[in-house]
């Protein structure tokens, strides 16, 4: 195999081996972060819970040591009804706490906001028994949950509380209510996967959201478990990744110990967010696999497309063998067909930058012929200027095989100065090993006599086109050119909500000027209005026409009612100065105008007629009172709109 395919595949192994290495680096580092930043809002969401908690707390705290004061160091009323009554306000100020009780020094129920509960003995449960054992009357004990007499699975808060001579008395306690809890702790659920539970120092589970299954006593604290860990961990809040206890699948978990440095709690409550670490990388594994299959699509591509470069070149190589033998027959058979179609003949060596042409070219650009090759720099300077970007475009796109073919119309300087048109064909012939052009042949064809019939065709026919805009009579636009201007700035001014004016001038009494003068002397009063009414123009957006008979229309652009009525006005002075005779009219002796005006600023279904309507209108008026004078238009079409 050829040392130089040798080293392209190498070349192309090693930028794919790179590649993929940079597409694996870029996976690792989405896959950091994409945890981080889920580690990072479980641990937020439980921040959530662990604040509201923490306020409950406080307050149960507050309620409990307030209760214990106003009993024992305040008033001292113990009444059984009173306290029941003062038990059940406070119970039912503070959300998530379901009820209130106090227990004597033996365990049995002497207050509560329950009448049920009074009497009862609860000497055996862990919130009285642990408080007797152990008494600390600033401390809050929390109680592993238990099923309560209510059939209610809850948590106990107590303090215990002293005589006078500093011994133990009893215990005041309330519970917390899990239904609050299973609302707080639903509000941080953003991912159906998600589960959030709170439970005891000890491991022992109070409430699990969504709820499954499994006992609701569940211990957390075994051996191995997560909960274990945490609390090995000596740390208040924990970042995990293992085995669920109660899932049975592998979790992200952000564990938050509940335990205010003021409360003095005996054992803290511990919430827990967790998410399934499959569902956490679902999305980058979606796009590890999207991104290896383009990189393998990459791969596959890159190794197809080598291959063919390497088929292509072999091709290549061994064509260009047979080519170079058919050339000289190609190129003898083909010069004596020019000779009969007279064409010149170019023939560009592009490698070595030389040009050859024939006699007939010699001709055609009016030297006179020689053997010496020419250079290319020579041939592009006789190449027009204008017609230069276009000769070097199609060349290229010919050259690089993005067109079949070399065709072209331009000009050419001619020896003497002139400038001729040629018909120019051109094909590359030869291109080297990597499908560089490297030898082009073409033709020329002199057209410019055609070029010149077809210049003055056009030059005719745009004097037709002005012929057939222009009144014959008086020379400015007629009918059909008001028509078009008015639709085509009509659709102007309705894009850019700009106003379009229109004056409808009409020459007063011009039938008796007609009868007076005679028909001739009217073509000439046409001619001269139609002069006077041209020097009334004095911006470029403003077209005077004549609109039939004795009748004109001037179209002012980006004009208002108050702009278009300086304009009338200047049409009234200017034929009230230039005096020209009219014995036979009824309002003057001079030629005299009445004219309407109208202005809108075109919107959705209003059409050019509507504004031709309105300066008619408004033309009328003008001859109702009294003829020589401008009426303007109520500016009724925008009005409507």
């Amino acid at each position: 195999m050829d040392r130089r395919y040798v080293r392209e595949w190498l070349v192309l192994l090693l930028l794919l081996a790179l590649l993929g290495g940079a597409v694996a680096y870029w996976l690792g580092r989405a896959h950091s972060a994409n945890r981080e930043r889920e580690r990072n809002q479980l641990q937020n969401q439980a921040r959530v819970v662990e604040e509201n908690l923490e306020r409950q707390l406080l307050g149960a705290n507050n309620a409990l040591t307030g209760v214990r004061y106003d009993l024992f160091y305040g008033d001292g009323d113990t009444n059984a009804a009173n306290l029941q009554r003062r038990l059940q306000v406070l119970t039912d100020a503070m959300p998530g706490v379901r009820g209130m009780v106090v227990l004597n020094q033996d365990g049995l129920s002497v207050g509560a906001n329950r009448k049920e509960l009074l009497g009862k003995d609860f000497h055996a449960r862990s919130y009285f028994a642990v408080p007797q054992a152990q008494p600390d009357y600033a401390s809050l004990y929390v109680s592993p949950p238990f099923l309560s007499v209510l059939n209610t699975y809850v948590v106990a808060l107590s303090k215990a509380f002293s005589n006078d001579r500093g011994q133990f008395s009893g215990v005041i306690l309330t519970s917390l209510d899990p239904d609050y809890f299973d609302i707080v702790m639903r509000s941080v659920i953003y991912a159906p996967d998600m589960a959030v539970s709170l439970a005891h120092g000890d491991g022992k589970e109070f409430l699990v959201i969504p709820p499954d299954k499994s006992p609701r006593e569940q211990d957390l604290n075994v051996t191995g478990s997560l909960f274990r860990q945490h609390v090995e961990s000596g740390l208040a809040s924990s970042d995990l990744i293992g085995l669920s206890q109660r899932y049975k699948d592998e979790r992200m978990v952000a564990m938050r110990n509940i335990r205010p440095v003021e409360l003095r709690m005996n054992k803290p409550l511990t919430v827990t967010v967790s998410r399934n670490l499959a569902a956490i990388d679902a999305p980058w594994r979606t796009d590890a696999l999207a991104s290896a299959g383009v990189f393998g699509l990459l791969c596959a591509g890159a190794c197809i497309a080598l291959g063919y470069v390497h088929n292509r070149r072999r091709a290549l190589k061994q064509a260009h063998a047979t080519a170079q033998q058919a050339l000289e027959e190609t190129m003898r058979r083909f010069e004596f067909g020019l000779k009969g179609a007279d064409l010149g003949l170019w023939d560009w060596d592009i490698a070595n930058d030389t040009l050859t042409i024939n006699e007939r070219q010699w001709q055609m650009l009016g030297y006179i012929p020689e053997a010496t090759p020419l250079k290319s720099t020579f041939w592009h300077s006789l190449i027009h200027p204008e017609d230069a970007p276009a000769v070097q475009a199609t060349f290229l796109a010919h050259a690089k095989g993005l067109a079949a073919g070399y065709k072209l119309e331009h000009r050419m300087l001619h020896k003497e100065g002139h400038w001729l048109w040629v018909l120019s064909h051109a094909m590359v012939t030869e291109r080297d090993t990597a499908g560089r052009a490297t030898r082009m042949l073409g033709t020329h064809l002199d057209i410019t006599e055609r070029m010149q019939f077809q210049s003055e065709l056009q030059q005719a026919n745009a004097q037709l086109a002005q012929l057939s805009i222009t009144d014959g009579l008086t020379g400015v636009g007629n009918r059909r050119y008001f028509d078009q201007c008015l639709q085509s700035e009509w659709a102007r001014s309705a894009r850019q909500q700009q106003p379009l004016a229109l004056l409808m001038i009409d020459i007063d009494h011009f039938k008796r000027y007609n009868d007076h003068y005679g028909h001739q002397g009217g073509d000439a009063c046409l001619r001269e209005v139609a002069q006077i009414l041209s020097t009334c123009l004095c911006r470029p957006g403003e077209l005077l026409m004549r609109y039939g008979g004795e009748e004109f229309a001037i179209l002012l652009l980006d004009t208002d009612a108050v702009g278009a009525s300086v304009v009338a006005q200047r049409c009234l002075d200017r034929i009230r100065t230039a005096a020209l005779p009219h014995v036979a009219s009824l309002v003057s002796d001079c030629v005299s105008f009445s004219i309407g005006v109208a202005s809108t600023i075109p919107f959705q279904n209003t059409e050019p007629e509507d504004l031709v309507a309105q300066a008619d209108a408004a033309l009328y008026q003008a001859k109702h009172q009294g003829r020589a004078r401008y009426v303007c238009a109520p500016q009724v079409l925008t009005e409507t709109l």
